[in-house]
């Protein structure tokens, strides 16, 4: 304490309080810089895990979305032959 009150009395309180606040200012930003950057760091850190999970679960959808639409694909072909030779019994018979 006899510090401070030696600095006051050198250099006068005005001088020493703004001495003090720009130490004050300095300590909370680096503080909140610092915790600022750890929240960050951790959300980034979620957020890749989350497009992680996300892609893998694209890539699921887009795999069965493709046994889909091959599935449908063989029931095209199937119907369109299963007319097709409907069509040349058809034939056949009016040929009779």
């Amino acid at each position: 304490m006899d510090t401070v009150g030696s600095m006051i009395s050198t250099f006068g309180f005005p001088i020493v309080c703004c001495i003090f606040l720009a130490w004050y200012v300095l300590h909370s930003t680096d503080k909140y810089t610092k915790m600022i950057e750890n929240l960050n760091a951790q959300s980034r850190a979620d957020i890749m895990q989350i497009n992680e999970q996300r892609a893998s679960e694209v890539r699921e959808l887009n795999n069965m979305h493709k046994e889909e639409t091959n599935g449908l694909k063989d029931a095209l072909n199937n119907i369109a032959l299963a007319l097709q030779q409907l069509s040349t019994k058809l034939d056949g018979k009016d040929g009779d």
